[in-house]
């Protein structure tokens, strides 16, 4: 037989106790309460299975009070006693919701059976509402799991977990490094100027350091800085998410005063996917670093060739009218008696410390690319000919000037020749404004070298894509 946990509320002592002697017998856990704000009270407290309650109290219509009921203990099944023997009520409060009506006085055998069916019923329901959560769960973690935008991950952890916990708003918040304060990455359904006093206000919890969620009845009342909604709020759960030494963030789900705190069922589905959370963030960060590894170039840490296809493409693609950048394609001179003087390992060091001595050269916003070899790209953003060229005239007189490799007492000697063109001035498309540059610094090789030479010309022709594949191909 199934067994459940009850709570009688009457205004009758003798019908609250005849009541709970019956209902004991068949090992119920059975609380009783003459007050209907009370019985709230111990709702808010305990996991009841029903509520038996008498038609009308002194203090709250039974049929209001079975309407708060429904609206605030939407899983609590309803029973009503009552002493009226009239259709309307029992109609009434069976469209609000309730499992049966009965009459007093009620046979101990009758009150049994209706609890014993209730019971039956709510079991049968508790299966498939938690099939249907099961169900619900599996296909939030999944959406969560399979996330590997960075810029999505926040939002969607938020909008997942306020679905399946059924929280009225929701954020996702990061520490600043070596900072109390912190950064909001997503919020939903709640003002963000309120969401900063919040903050501010709960930072006690916060700093708790939660390794699970955690839930705490918070109170707001006081805070008069807030909008009127937020100072409604009542309950709050706090779900960390950590794995090993980083720390991501909290996310905060959010309950308004007139909704119950969350179940320990809730809890635990939050653990789940707090566990899918940081899977999530633990792969993004993988997948960086993949991804990272793929466009550097090995030896000199640089950019390598495909990067500087993908910032090209990025670049040309903008399609703005003022759009214009510049590459510069340079070559080192004689690189090739470094090889065969000292060898092929302090070429190899030589190259990364090339590489160094370009980059420190150009802006932070600037990308320099190893292009192959003995040979450097950069690619210079929102940058006309003549400033263009001012910085390959840098490069060029810096690589001059520099003592290669003095550390290990070589004090070696380079110069380089650079290829300076400008998109859209010398070329509109990604083929054209490499061969325009290559063509350029090649010109300077074949005549004093150590020297910075501009593209001439202009070339509209549009290009196939895939030969710049090729091309990028041939020249490693």
């Amino acid at each position: 037989m199934e067994r459940g946990r009850i709570l009688i509320v009457d205004e009758d002592w003798f019908a609250r106790d005849l009541y709970s002697e019956y209902l004991q017998i068949d090992n119920n856990i059975v609380d009783t309460t003459a007050d209907p704000i009370e019985a709230f009270e111990l709702l808010q407290r305990n996991d009841y299975d029903i509520v038996i309650t008498d038609m009308f109290t002194r203090r709250l219509s039974g049929l209001d009070f079975i309407e708060e009921i429904r609206k605030n203990f939407q899983s609590v099944s309803i029973i009503v006693i009552s002493g009226v023997n009239a259709v309307e009520p029992a109609v009434k409060a069976l469209r609000l919701g309730a499992f049966d009506y009965l009459l007093k006085p009620v046979n101990p055998e009758t009150l049994k059976l209706s609890v014993k069916k209730c019971l039956e019923v709510r079991h049968l329901l508790k299966e498939n509402i938690e099939l249907k959560s099961y169900v619900d769960l599996y296909s939030a973690s999944q959406r969560i799991v399979s996330t590997i935008d960075p810029d999505k991950i926040y939002s969607i952890s938020v909008e997942t977990l306020m679905e399946i916990i059924k929280s009225d708003c929701g954020v996702f918040i990061q520490k600043k490094e070596e900072d109390t304060e912190y950064i909001i990455k997503a919020n939903k359904n709640i003002d963000t100027n309120n969401l900063q006093n919040i903050l501010k206000f709960i930072q006690d919890y916060l700093n708790k350091n939660y390794d699970t969620p955690a839930v705490d009845k918070i109170s707001l009342y006081n805070r008069e800085e807030l909008e009127e909604i937020y100072r409604k709020i009542s309950f709050m759960m706090i779900i960390p998410l950590k794995h090993n030494a980083s720390n991501f963030g909290y996310i905060l789900l959010f309950r308004f005063y007139n909704r119950i705190s969350f179940s320990s069922r809730e809890i635990k589905d939050a653990e789940f996917l707090m566990k899918n959370i940081v899977s999530s963030f633990v792969n993004i960060q993988q997948f960086s670093e993949i991804k990272s590894l793929a466009y550097i170039d090995e030896l000199t840490g640089l950019y390598n060739i495909r990067y500087f296809e993908e910032i090209l493409k990025r670049e040309i693609n903008k399609g703005t009218s003022n759009n214009i950048f510049s590459i510069l394609f340079m070559d080192l001179d004689h690189f090739k008696e470094v090889n065969d003087t000292y060898g092929h390992l302090v070429g190899s060091k030589l190259l990364v410390e090339v590489g160094r001595v370009i980059r420190n050269c150009v802006r932070e916003h600037d990308f320099t690319v190893r292009y192959g070899g003995d040979e450097f790209c950069v690619l210079l953003t929102q940058t006309g000919l003549e400033e263009a060229v001012r910085i390959a005239e840098r490069i060029r007189k810096t690589v001059e000037n520099h003592r290669f490799m003095s550390r290990e007492s070589y004090n070696i000697r380079l110069t380089v020749c650079i290829g300076v063109a400008v998109y859209p001035q010398h070329s509109t498309s990604m083929l054209g404004l490499i061969e325009k540059a290559d063509n350029a610094m090649y010109a300077g090789k074949n005549s004093t070298r150590n020297v910075v030479n501009v593209a001439t010309g202009s070339d509209d022709k549009t290009s196939n894509l895939n030969d710049i594949g090729l091309r990028f191909s041939e020249k490693q």
